[in-house]
This record gives structure tokens, C-alpha cells and sequence, in this order.
């Protein structure tokens, strides 16, 4: 259906759901859902919209105000708000959404889960499974709620999924934490054999390291550390199979500061010791 919301054009759809007793009680569900294109300057301020808002940028610029707290918005973006608290925004220029509020059973999990992050504007380095689902979510509505209310809960624990990898807020601004991941990961493995301390990691992506370290242990599930130890056993366990370098090379190579350390944490971590895997059959 057509709005006549002033500042929103005449083009845009809105779709209202009703959720059934077993979705209220079971499932993630759809309160409304729309496309909207907002002329520049449209702004909202609610201090409450029982609900919970998920919003895909897909053309210009939006102001996030959640709870007094503002993040610019842009193309490409998903904005995630939590309406129970004071939230708006406003369009910077001419804007497009796609957009839908939901709620339910494990809403409030998500919140606390997602609060974390402490933003509300999202940027993912792939954002076409979160859009497709946002779109399925839209077009369901659309064509008259064809998708039963499992699947559609299921849209959108898929969209929420999404959004974890891959922001964190920090010291004012925002960190894409998928490259943080990639560029340590990258640099990690092109010097195995040199200083990857912390403090030395944290400058290559250019945080403090208390930042560093907090935004890689949550988008990869390992201290900086632990990633780093892993990932000179791995490229050890590939020496001790495919050549016959003696274990004090081998340590050298993998960055171990000495052979006696090399042995100790490769069993702490896989159980035997570098000779004994080496005359493991695969």
C-alpha cells in the first residue's frame, strides 16, 4: 500500500503484519515492512516504537540518532535500532530503504548480543545474503504473505546473523572488523618468522592495541595470540609432512624462539610432539 507520510514520495510501500498466536509465542516476526524514498530532509524522532528496526541503505545518506548517540549512514549500509529506546533519522539527501520492523521470542537476545558492538550503522564487506533476505523479507509482504511465519522468522535471524562479523564501534568511530581480520591474518602469514606481538599486530591495522585485540578476539573467536600460535603450528605441521628439515629449522621458520619452545607448544596444542606427528600416516 501507498503512503502519504509527508516527505516520503508518493511511490513508496508500506506492508502491515499481523503475527499469529503461534509466531507471537515461537518465532521472530514482521510488524511492518516497506521501500521507502525519502526526500532530503525527511526526519523522524520517536521516543518509543515497540519494535525492533532493520534497514538497508540502498541509494544516499541518513543521520542514526539512537538514544543521543548519531552515526552517518550510506549506501551499501544496514542500520540496526533498537525502537524500544529513543531513536530517529533523517535523510541527508534524497534516500532509499528498504527496511522492516520485527520482534519476538528471542528479539531481546539479539539486542543484547548486537548491543555490544555499540553501533547502529553496519557496513559488511558482502552485504548480498543480508540484502537478499531484507528483500525476501519485503516481497513476501509485497505478494500477500505467501511464506509461512517460520520461514520468514528464519529471513531474519538470517539478516541478524549477518551483522556480527562484521562492525565494531570504537573510540568514536567505526572499524570494519572483517579487515581487520583479513589484514592480520594477511600479515600474520607473510612474517611467521618475525615479531608479531600485539603491539606490533595493532599498528599494522592502526588501533591501539586494547581495541585491537578486543575487535579480533570478537570477530574471530581467538586472542591475537592464540591466532597467531595456531597459525605457526599449522604452517609447521605442513614442514613436518612435506620436508625433512630438522626441527630446529623448522621453529626457526614458524617464528619459535627456540626448538625446546617449539616442541612444548606444539604438543600443548595438538596432543603429541613434532617428531611423533611427523611419523603419523595421514
Amino acid at each position: 500500500m501507498k503512503t502519504n507520510e509527508k516527505g516520503i514520495k508518493k511511490i513508496s510501500d508500506v506492508y502491515f503484519c499481523t503475527p499469529s498466536n503461534l509466531a507471537l509465542n515461537t518465532f521472530l516476526y514482521v510488524t511492518c515492512t516497506g521501500h521507502y524514498l525519502y526526500e532530503e530532509g525527511y526526519h523522524v524522532q520517536r521516543d518509543k516504537y515497540n519494535s525492533y528496526l532493520i534497514m538497508y541503505i540502498v541509494k544516499g545518506k541518513a543521520r542514526i540518532n539512537v538514544s543521543g548517540r548519531y552515526n552517518a549512514a550510506k549506501a551499501g549500509d544496514i542500520v540496526y535500532m533498537n525502537c524500544y529506546e529513543p531513536h530517529g533519522y533523517e535523510a541527508s539527501e534524497d534516500l532509499e530503504t528498504l527496511w522492516f520492523h520485527y520482534d519476538g521470542i528471542s528479539a531481546k537476545e539479539y539486542d543484547r548480543a548486537l548491543s555490544e558492538y555499540d553501533c547502529s550503522v553496519f557496513t559488511l564487506l558482502d552485504a548480498s545474503r543480508a540484502v537478499h533476505y531484507i528483500k525476501k523479507i519485503f516481497e513476501n509482504s509485497f505478494k500477500g504473505n505467501r511464506d509461512n511465519e517460520a520461514v520468514i522468522s528464519s529471513y531474519i535471524c538470517a539478516v541478524l546473523s549477518e551483522l556480527f562479523p562484521s562492525l565494531t564501534s570504537y573510540e568514536g568511530g567505526s572499524v570494519n572488523g572483517s579487515t581487520i581480520l583479513e589484514d592480520t591474518m594477511r600479515y600474520v602469514t607473510e612474517n611467521l618468522n618475525g615479531n608479531l606481538d600485539i603491539s606490533v599486530l595493532a599498528k599494522n591495522v592502526s588501533l591501539s592495541e586494547f581495541y585491537f585485540a578486543r575487535t579480533f578476539k570478537k570477530v574471530s573467536g581467538y586472542t591475537p595470540h592464540e591466532y597467531v600460535v595456531k597459525a605457526r603450528i599449522n604452517q609447521a605441521k605442513i614442514l613436518l609432512k612435506g620436508t625433512d628439515r630438522p626441527l630446529k629449522k623448522i621453529a626457526d621458520e614458524c617464528g619459535f624462539s627456540s626448538e625446546s619452545g617449539f616442541v612444548t607448544t606444539f604438543k600443548k596444542n595438538t596432543g603429541v610432539t613434532p617428531g611423533e606427528f611427523r611419523k603419523i600416516v595421514l
